[in-house]
Order: structure tokens, then C-alpha cells, then sequence
């Protein structure tokens, strides 16, 4: 016997759908292999439905997110070719038409720069804080409190800020 979907799931599931391919973008490059990321995000979140059920206090969107952004480190895990996976450049290129404007190049120089830096989690992070998404958002998202939210960017913060300070005293 088949289950059915939880309500609460699937609506979380449509509101977030622009979030979850965005997402996706945001480390796939190719068309095609992001739209089967997206279907693989997809079996996987209907495939969660029992897990989800389970449950007691969990927020549909954050479980959603979270859900995403699990296939999306294990996607990124079974590829052999790094060189797949999408660049931040090619990301807000597209995403921002105005980067071409003076200064977007010094903000692209700092992402790459502190990619080197930031803790795995801390990049995780980042690439949320650059999506748009809210302290508390990414904290369900992640699984942290805000307050560890709040902390890691300002971790974040202070490398760019010291990254820039460098450049300058060079």
C-alpha cells in the first residue's frame, strides 16, 4: 500500500521548488545533469515522506532545504569529474547581469579568496547568506542554532574584512 504524501510536505515542496534549483545551479553547471539533480532532490524528498511524518517539530521548508542540500554533498561525492561542477563566476554571471559593472571583479576575487578559508560548514554557509536566505532560515537549513548562524558570519565577515586588509597593505 502506497503512502501518501503529507500536505504540509508537498506545498513546502512547491513553494521551495525555484530554492531548490537554484540551488542546484549553484553547484551543477551543466543543464541537463541540474535538472537530474533536481529530479534526484525530488525522489528523495517524496522518498522522505515517512521520515518526515516522524517528526515532531520539524519546519516543512527548513526539512525541505535540508533534504536538498544532503543530495546535493552526496551528487557532488560520486562525481569523478570535479571540473563539472559549476564555478561561483559562472554562477553570478548569470545570476547578477550587473557583475560586469566596476567592482563586481574585486567581490568575485573575495568569494574565490575566502572559499579557501572557510570550513566546509562555513561555505555552506556562505552559499546561503549569497542565496538570499534568512539567519533563522539558515539554521534549519544547517541544523544550527541562530545564534551559531549568526556567529559563523560573522567568521565569515571578519576573514573577508582581514582578506581586503591584506590586499590593501601589499
Amino acid at each position: 500500500m502506497q503512502e501518501v504524501l503529507d500536505d504540509r510536505l508537498w506545498q513546502a515542496i512547491e513553494k521551495n521548488m525555484g530554492w531548490i534549483k537554484k540551488r542546484c545551479s549553484f553547484d551543477e553547471r551543466h543543464p541537463q545533469k541540474c535538472e537530474d539533480l533536481v529530479q534526484e532532490i525530488m525522489f528523495h524528498l517524496v522518498d522522505s515522506n515517512s521520515s518526515f511524518l516522524k517528526q515532531k517539530e520539524i519546519v516543512p521548508e527548513a526539512w525541505v532545504k535540508r533534504i536538498t542540500i544532503n543530495r546535493i554533498k552526496a551528487h557532488q561525492g560520486k562525481e569523478i569529474n570535479r571540473a563539472k561542477l559549476a564555478t561561483f563566476d559562472e554562477y553570478y554571471e548569470e545570476n547578477h547581469p550587473e557583475s560586469r559593472q566596476a567592482g563586481a571583479n574585486e567581490a568575485k576575487q573575495i568569494v574565490h579568496a575566502l572559499e579557501g578559508y572557510l570550513k566546509a560548514e562555513e561555505q555552506e554557509i556562505f552559499k546561503l547568506m549569497i542565496l538570499g536566505e534568512s539567519v533563522k532560515d539558515i539554521a534549519d537549513i544547517v541544523g544550527m542554532t541562530p545564534g551559531s548562524v549568526s556567529n559563523a558570519k560573522a567568521r565569515i565577515t571578519k576573514k573577508a574584512q582581514e582578506y581586503i586588509n591584506r590586499g590593501l597593505n601589499e
